[in-house]
């Protein structure tokens, strides 16, 4: 591109990080991926403002690109999917089972197995749980969990108002679409503390935050001694506060102009980065 062309980055991390935590990209071949880094150094270089979609992702261009940390600006996506005006989310009985949703479009990554085998072990030791798992799923399923498949907009916001808790045990995220959608649903997260997951749940308030340690039993322990305890409600309520106010569209729209309208500033002042 010409020299004259500004060039905005909107992107999800630095290459290293999602190749480092993404399984797909950790089988990148040794040479595709020593070329991808070089390119994106060489991109790196002529970016004069990076968009990313959580503080994680901030740090990681930081660290890994050496880029200078006022060229950074965090905005959080909007959402893919929001309830219709008027629509509410169902709240749960006190006799009622504990209705947990999986969205995965990756199993593994995902951690689609640990959703399953923390859902086992809680019914083995008497609690009402239920699983619903929609996306992609492997073959075999217990008889309890559910397979929605996959569902269009509509139903999938369906879904986000008739469960308590989406799981989430993800192994790797650089945004979290899903727990942007579920938030704007008022449905609170259990979550891995991992990547952008930590930007988007507020532990204690719209949701909580597990550290992995590769097995079911942090997930357990927190579905048996916090979400089984805790008052629903005020974190449905807290979730959807927090999405209205922090992961709207619009904000992130202005979060672009900003980035454009710093480097015509920049422009002005004779002060582009080198």
């Amino acid at each position: 591109m010409p020299s004259s062309r500004r060039i905005v980055q909107v992107t999800d991390s630095s290459f290293a990080a999602l190749a480092n935590t993404y399984p797909d990209l950790a089988r990148v071949p040794a040479l595709v991926r020593r070329r991808a880094l070089r390119i994106e150094h060489e991109v790196a270089e002529r970016t004069e403002a990076f968009v990313v979609a959580s503080a994680w992702s901030r740090e990681r261009l930081i660290d890994d690109l050496g880029v200078r940390p006022s060229l950074v600006r965090v905005a959080h996506l909007g959402p893919g999917v929001k309830p219709r005006p008027g629509e509410v989310r169902r709240p749960k009985h006190p006799d009622a089972p504990l209705r947990l949703l999986f969205v995965a479009s990756d199993w593994g990554r995902k951690g689609g197995d640990l959703a399953v085998s923390a859902v086992d072990e809680l019914r083995r030791r008497g609690h009402d749980v239920l699983l619903t798992v929609v996306g992609d799923a492997v073959p075999s399923l217990p008889e309890h969990v559910v397979r929605a498949g996959r569902l269009d907009r509509e139903q999938m916001s369906s879904a986000y108002l008739t469960h308590d808790v989406l799981l989430e045990p993800s192994r790797a995220s650089a945004g979290g679409v899903v727990v942007t959608d579920a938030l704007h649903h008022g449905l609170p997260v259990l979550a891995t503390a991992t990547g952008g997951l930590t930007d988007l749940v507020v532990d204690g308030r719209s949701g909580w935050l597990i550290a992995d340690d590769g097995t079911p039993e942090p997930f357990i322990s927190a579905v048996e001694e916090r979400v089984l305890i805790e008052d629903l409600e005020s974190f449905s309520d807290d979730a959807a506060r927090w999405a209205a106010d922090n992961a709207e569209w619009s904000g992130w729209a202005r979060s672009v102009r900003a980035a454009i309208e710093g480097i015509d500033e920049s422009r002005d002042k004779g002060e582009m980065p080198q």
